[in-house]
């Protein structure tokens, strides 16, 4: 018994052991017929003798808390047929992969990794790399003639240049969301990109924007901005742009085309301007768009919304405004939407008979009745909120509701 807490001089080393030295966690490596993982694997240590003696080709290599500086698969042997490769949570500067296999997949997240090499690779169809630290786009990509998806999220990208992104003819989903982008080279006579559906630049640091840059790429559907630094946005065709794809390569089916300008724009229905700093716009800039439906442009700081000679996207279905300074919006010359503060407002436009549905909309008042707008004129001045609705004649329907 040790009176006053005391312990012998000999238990002292021991104990300052016990709180300062963690347990190590300990290496694993298992296989299951074509499916491998390791984890907690120091690449100091010897692992590869692991994959000496699979008796199975490795198909899929998940990879889980490893330590090092550059961790090269090529060296491995027995995983020439590796197809899906995935790696997380992990300690590392570079990473060197050989995927031949069709489809291939690499799968990388919560990993510091800078540099990433596909070494010889071919076949590979989907890459995404979230939460890295990765500065641009790596250069050994250029080579995937099949990729479809290309997702780097939340990483260290500053400039985009499409110029690499020729060589992708089969590009499908692009994701830059969450990097540090501020620049995007777009050269005018690009044919890249023209099987893009989807491109999604959610929050950077883009201050300006040109939608004329995309209007070639015909497959497109959703560009994503939100959460920028966008203060301006414009629509400015390049001049002796080479033709683009035609309709049919495109992978969405029962699209509606102009017969005039159905190769400029002829997939976009979502633009997304959301939480920007835009002070003002113009909607006509959108009127090139023949199949655009949504056009999102809340939490901004919009003072003015305005229309061009009434002229309106045909297809507009949604224009979203909320939380903007707007006190007034001319959606035409002659048809004028008093705010009344712009809180939680929705201009919803409802495409009827091949004719544009045109409405206002307040957070404090409803209407779901439709009624015919070349008979009926009316005014909500008295209602809360302040909404005043003066359409004139037109041969379509209105429709009321609040959000």
């Amino acid at each position: 018994m040790y009176r006053d807490g005391m312990l012998p001089n000999c238990s002292k080393p021991f104990l300052l052991f016990a709180l300062f030295c963690y347990p190590t966690r300990t290496m694993k490596f298992w296989c299951n017929y074509a499916t491998c993982m390791m984890e907690n694997i120091d690449l100091d240590q010897g692992y590869s003798f692991a994959f000496a003696y699979s008796n199975n080709p490795t198909y899929q290599l998940t990879a889980i808390h490893i330590r090092g500086d550059i961790f090269d698969l090529t060296t491995l042997p027995n995983i020439s047929s590796l197809r899906d490769f995935v790696l997380d949570q992990s300690q590392l500067n570079t990473v060197i992969v050989k995927l031949t296999m069709e489809e291939s997949t690499v799968t990388i997240s919560n990993t510091p990794l800078k540099t990433i090499i596909f070494h010889e690779s071919r076949n590979l169809r989907e890459v995404r790399i979230d939460k890295s630290l990765l500065g641009s786009v790596p250069e050994t990509l250029v080579a995937q003639d099949l990729l479809q998806t290309l997702f780097i999220t939340n990483a260290l990208l500053t400039v985009i240049d499409f110029n690499l992104f020729e060589t992708l003819p089969n590009l499908l989903y692009v994701d830059f969301n969450g990097n540090k982008i501020h620049a995007l080279h777009i050269p005018p006579a690009s044919t890249c990109c023209r099987r893009l559906v989807s491109l999604n630049l959610q929050q950077n640091r883009l201050e300006n924007f040109n939608f004329g840059l995309l209007a070639l790429m015909n497959c497109l559907e959703i560009v994503t901005l939100r959460e920028n630094r966008i203060v301006k946005v414009e629509n400015v065709e390049p001049i002796d742009a080479k033709p683009p794809n035609l309709p049919q390569f495109c992978t969405t089916n029962a699209l509606r085309h102009d017969s005039v300008s159905y190769s400029r724009y002829a997939s976009l229905t979502t633009i997304d301007l959301d939480s920007n700093r835009m002070r003002e716009v113009n909607i006509s800039m959108f009127c090139t768009m023949p199949n655009l439906m949504e056009l999102m442009l809340s939490r901004n700081l919009l003072t003015s919304v305005t229309v061009t000679n009434g002229h309106l996207p045909a297809r507009l279905e949604a224009l979203e405004l909320n939380a903007n300074k707007l006190a007034n919006a001319d959606l035409r010359c002659d048809f004028l939407v008093d705010m009344g503060g712009n809180y939680d407002i929705l201009v919803r436009f409802r495409a009827i008979a091949s004719s544009t549905a045109r409405s206002c909309l307040s957070n404090s008042s409803r209407r779901d009745d439709f009624f015919d707008a070349a008979a009926f004129a009316f005014s909500m001045a008295a209602l809360d909120g302040g909404i005043t609705c003066a359409p004139p004649p037109l041969p379509s329907l209105l429709f009321f509701e609040s959000v």
